[in-house]
């Protein structure tokens, strides 16, 4: 029988898209159970989706930030050594279209009570293509009001804002965009 490698990842192909995610949900459920009844769903699941573009590439639109958010996220942790995936389930369709050849973006990591330098976090942010905007309402935008800056990931459900007391993080939280 052949052995596969322990250190890559194991690539699920399925026909649509919609047969990655329901495969991927059954196979969370799956491994949790057997292997950790603890883990709680998170950017570092043990199992991973692999989206598709949703535009044809000669078309003239960008695809979706919170696609290429979710790719370059994949792409990501495909590069660390303790952050690999045990599982990738793609479709048909995003196996045959390839991740990006660049190295890929690390994230921007801030933590509680650290010291940030906020001109170099709104240079870090725009330079791995967030947009400035006077409100950050969707993914991929953040703004920034004195010592407050509200980034909208673009694989998160909410944006965060950060409160900066100076130069340190004295807040991290969620909110609604809506209403900010």
């Amino acid at each position: 029988a052949a052995r596969r490698d322990a250190r890559l990842p194991l690539l699920v192909i399925t026909p649509t898209h919609l047969d990655a995610e329901r495969l991927a949900e059954d196979l969370v459920s799956f491994v949790d159970a057997v292997n950790n009844p603890n883990v709680v769903a998170g950017p570092t699941e043990p199992i991973t989706v692999l989206p598709p573009w949703d535009t044809l590439p000669l078309e003239r639109v960008s695809p979706d930030v919170e696609t290429m958010g979710k790719r370059a996220a994949l792409r990501w942790r495909l590069s660390q050594v303790a952050e690999k995936p045990l599982i990738v389930v793609a479709s048909v369709r995003a196996a045959l279209q390839h991740l990006s050849p660049a190295e890929p973006l690390q994230p921007v990591v801030l933590q509680l009570g650290n010291e940030v330098d906020q001109d170099e976090l709104i240079r870090s942010l725009a330079a791995i293509g967030y947009r400035r905007e006077h409100r950050a309402e969707v993914r991929g935008e953040f703004s920034v009001r004195g010592g407050i800056i509200d980034v909208y990931p673009s694989t998160a459900e909410l944006p965060v804002r950060l409160d900066l007391f100076g130069d340190e993080v004295e807040r991290i939280s969620v909110f609604d965009p809506t209403d900010q």
